[in-house]
C-alpha cells in the first residue's frame, strides 16, 4: 500500500509512492513500527499522515480511496 500512496519529498519535488525499497530506507523490519495520524480539518476533510523512520509523510488520499474501491469491487 505504501508503494502507491506515500507522499515524499526528493530534491524539492513531491513524489507519490516509490520504485525501490531503498527509496524509503530499505525493507520493513518485522518489529518496525509506524504511526498513522488522522485528523479532520475545519472543513471536515480527513488528513492522514504517517510517522515512519523519524519522518512524517503525507498520504495521497485520492489514491488510497481508489485502492480501497478497487479492493471492494473484487
Amino acid at each position: 500500500m505504501l508503494k502507491e500512496v506515500l507522499v515524499r519529498q526528493k530534491d524539492d519535488q513531491e513524489l507519490i509512492g516509490f520504485e525501490k525499497l531503498e527509496d524509503i530506507g530499505g525493507a520493513l523490519k518485522f518489529t518496525e513500527s509506524m504511526e498513522f495520524l488522522i485528523k479532520i480539518d475545519e472543513h471536515g476533510n480527513k488528513i492522514l499522515k504517517l510517522n515512519f523512520r523519524g519522518q512524517t509523510y503525507d498520504i495521497d488520499m485520492d489514491k488510497l480511496n481508489e485502492l480501497a474501491q478497487s479492493y471492494e469491487q473484487k
